[in-house]
């Protein structure tokens, strides 16, 4: 089988999904145990914090100016026209690139931190010197965050998934787990940044080692010049570096506007169901980051197999994350009270159902988002961020001034919605081909989320029960087909050169 037929196989792509979903999946049970523990530690503040530096991480690993994204494209298209020459100087420039980067941003969090302790966040003076110290070791391991990524584009573009959660897995529970083991010890956010700052430097030398050997194979390399390959990586990049940077700030400002606003107990009451919710997205992100290199091989290759990748993709997606969202719908306040107890069930059960509606649809959002990215229209996703920013922080503003954490869950919810739809539109526009797929997953994501919508007024447990029931009925259906006509996808799927 060539290099080409074994990427673009519908076993490998089955079997890499199934190892992204459990490469996150681990980590979120582990910290379904871990966040009640650490709440009852540290304390509702304390705990406010340390989701704030949880949130530092996850969004400066994205601060690489799309360079990480970009060298999943360009691999992935070079493998699928099965040109591996000067393979290894793109990649040597792209890592380069990206360890200038992660030293830049580790300078500038260092220098803003005494701001955001001091006057951005609502930190009780007992603890501004400790969140201080805090960041700075935060800001230590953003050059080791930050040239990860470019590892992880590597092993995606040549669908290594597998050895991606090999390390993804231990580095997702302790994540959770070192704060708990930390806590006997002491309870202050030091000592468990420290821990956390630990396993990303470890988790950076375990992907360098499954890393270190590709593009070393050619026997020749191209005249392409360091600086021309650079240009290349930053030209697409640098959209994706608005995407990479606009993105998480509209999807993590709700929480530094409500410590801002509200303080740091109530961002503990909105983050708790939204840590619970947006785990959901680990379904969304492992086929969106097995889509996004498959559809970048399959586009210069033939557009009826990238058409039969989405259409599969969009089909698995809303048999695996509805039937979890509508039990999320109908019973979130017994959930809730029954994890954290009734106070946190009194003050979070609405807008963990808003933000249960948001993350399912923007679960959809992956699908056209990736598709226009490795169509090589991330200029598109850029503009729609540029153009949503401004009006969703006013909203987001207003909406939590007024109604507290509830409205900033409605706001945030309103603005995923929008989004969603303006992807697929766009996607749609610019990739004809592909149109009818795209529609026919937009109209099943509107029409279920109003199901969902109906579900959230069930008052009694006897109506909740039938609705429940209904739910698995159809879901038993539907994975019942989906297994009996795997083979006939995978057979589908098959490239044959």
């Amino acid at each position: 089988m060539s290099e080409v037929s074994r990427l673009l196989s519908g076993r490998l792509l089955a079997s890499n999904v199934v190892w992204n979903l459990v490469g996150t999946g681990l980590p979120l049970i582990v910290g379904l145990w871990a966040i009640p523990i650490l709440i009852d530690g540290l304390g509702n503040e304390r705990f406010g914090l340390l989701a704030i530096i949880w949130m530092g991480i996850g969004y400066f690993s994205l601060f690489d100016l799309g360079i990480g994204r970009a060298l999943t494209k360009l691999i992935a298209e070079r493998l699928g026209r099965e040109d591996n020459v000067g393979l290894s100087q793109l990649i040597s420039v792209g890592l380069r690139l990206m360890a200038g980067i992660g030293i830049i941003t580790a300078i500038i969090v260092a220098v803003i931190t005494p701001y955001l302790m001091d006057h951005l966040l609502q930190v009780p003076d007992t603890m501004r010197e400790e969140g201080k110290r805090s960041f700075w070791i935060l800001a230590v391991t953003l050059p080791f965050v930050v040239s990860t990524a470019g590892f992880i584009g590597i092993l995606q573009a040549h669908q290594r998934f597998r050895s991606i959660s090999s390390i993804r897995i231990p580095l997702g529970i302790t994540n959770f787990l070192a704060p708990v083991f930390v806590l006997p010890i002491s309870n202050s956010l030091v000592a468990t940044t420290t821990a956390l700052a630990i396993a990303r430097i470890f988790a950076w030398f375990g992907y360098y080692i499954l890393c270190r050997n590709y593009g070393r194979i050619e026997k020749r390399e191209r005249s392409d010049t360091s600086i021309g390959l650079a240009k290349k990586l930053l030209s697409f990049g640098g959209w994706i570096t608005v995407s990479n940077v606009l993105g998480p700030i509209m999807v993590y400002f709700d929480r530094l506007l409500i410590g801002s606003v509200l303080g740091l107990v109530a961002v503990t009451y909105y983050t708790t169901p939204y840590e619970i919710v947006t785990r959901l997205w680990v379904i969304p992100t492992a086929l969106a980051d097995v889509l996004f290199p498959a559809l970048a091989t399959a586009l210069v290759i033939n557009i009826q197999r990238a058409r039969k990748i989405f259409s599969i993709a969009a089909m698995s997606q809303m048999i695996l994350i509805f039937p979890i969202v509508a039990i999320l719908i109908l019973f979130s306040k017994e959930i809730l009270e029954l994890w954290l107890g009734k106070e946190f069930s009194d003050n979070s059960t609405e807008v963990l159902r808003w933000l249960v509606v948001g993350v399912y649809v923007n679960s959809f959002a992956r699908l056209p988002f990736s598709l226009l990215q490795s169509y090589g229209r991330p200029d598109i996703t850029a503009k729609l961020h540029l153009f949503e920013l401004p009006l969703y922080v006013l909203f987001l503003w207003l909406m939590t001034d007024a109604y507290g954490i509830i409205g900033a869950s409605i706001a945030w919810t309103t603005r995923i919605g929008i989004d969603t739809f303006l992807l697929f539109v766009f996607a749609a526009s610019k990739i004809p081909e592909i149109k009818y797929v795209q529609y026919v997953a937009l109209m099943t994501v509107s029409l279920t989320t109003l199901l969902l919508v109906i579900m959230w007024s069930a008052d009694s447990m006897f109506l909740k029960i039938v609705y429940l029931i209904m739910i698995g009925a159809v879901a038993v259906l539907a994975i019942y087909r989906l297994i009996r006509n795997m083979p006939n996808y995978l057979t589908t799927l098959k490239f044959k050169v």
